[in-house]
């Protein structure tokens, strides 16, 4: 039998200095190209195309399309910006919707909502605003997939989460979850692609033990041996699919964080 096929292989193809976006300062990077090879028993033969280039930070091993060298930090500053302030809009977005699913607006509710919204801005989401942002979405009635549909692209896991976790807390302010808002969650979960952010659990759960449990030695643990292993794990996984899936995984890395939505 002869088994054929392709797989990528890196090579390092340049380096220099860039502000690293993942590091949020300057540093040096390692420039790499990924080429496709032709296979005859998993032995690479033949050279094919050129599936991606990337850059590599040496300090964090972060992996980023080669246009982040032109970038400075005010670019990704304006970006971030631009990006909070699109996710606060979905988070508000989403909540009002919840709070109109079952047809009754509740004073708990309204109190959840601004709550939220508090802790995530530290702005005031005041009675006004909310009422305007309820006349507005009673008029356009838009459907969760909608509404939700250019966000939640956008959003890794963790903040996909966030944004389910605050319906669910709207859904659960009045003591009564109704079947619309039951219906409602399970289209939000959809809408999301909500899948298990696993890395973030693990070191969440672990942490979450620990100081439960008072440990300062797991505590310790979890900094010194779990949190290093998790990093250079995601880091190793991340070269493979850059190397399997060239600019499509670069162009999805682009959008996402590694663990923590906004900060890592």
């Amino acid at each position: 039998m002869i088994i054929y096929g392709t797989k990528g292989m890196r090579s390092k193809d340049g380096a220099g200095d860039f502000y690293c976006p993942q590091c949020s300062r300057p540093s040096e990077y390692d420039e790499y190209k990924v080429r496709r090879w032709f296979t005859l028993y998993f032995i690479p033969l033949i050279p094919m195309n050129i599936a991606a280039r990337y850059l590599e930070c040496r300090s964090c091993l972060g992996t980023f399309k080669t246009d982040a060298r032109d970038h400075g930090p005010e670019h990704y500053a304006a970006e971030t910006q631009k990006f909070e302030a699109e996710f606060h809009q979905a988070m508000k977005g989403t909540m009002i919707l919840m709070l109109l699913a079952d047809g009754r607006i509740e004073p708990q509710e309204i109190q959840t909502i601004q709550s939220i919204y508090g802790r995530l801005t530290n702005q005031e989401y005041g009675a006004d605003a909310i009422a305007n942002d309820i006349n507005e979405l009673q008029r356009s009635a838009p459907g969760i997939k909608d509404y939700l549909a250019d966000i939640a692209s956008r959003l890794n896991d963790s903040g996909k989460a966030m944004v389910y976790q605050a319906a669910v807390l709207v859904a659960l302010a009045d003591g009564d979850v109704a079947k619309e808002e039951e219906a409602l969650l399970k289209s939000t979960s959809k809408a999301l692609g909500l899948r298990h952010p696993s890395y973030s659990a693990i070191l969440l759960i672990l942490m979450g033990v620990n100081f439960t449990l008072a440990s300062v030695w797991g505590l310790i643990c979890w900094t010194t041996v779990i949190v290093p292993i998790v990093l250079v794990r995601v880091a190793a996984e991340e070269r493979m699919l850059v190397e399997g899936f060239g600019d499509s995984y670069l162009e999805y890395r682009g959008h996402t964080e590694r663990l923590i939505p906004a900060v890592f």
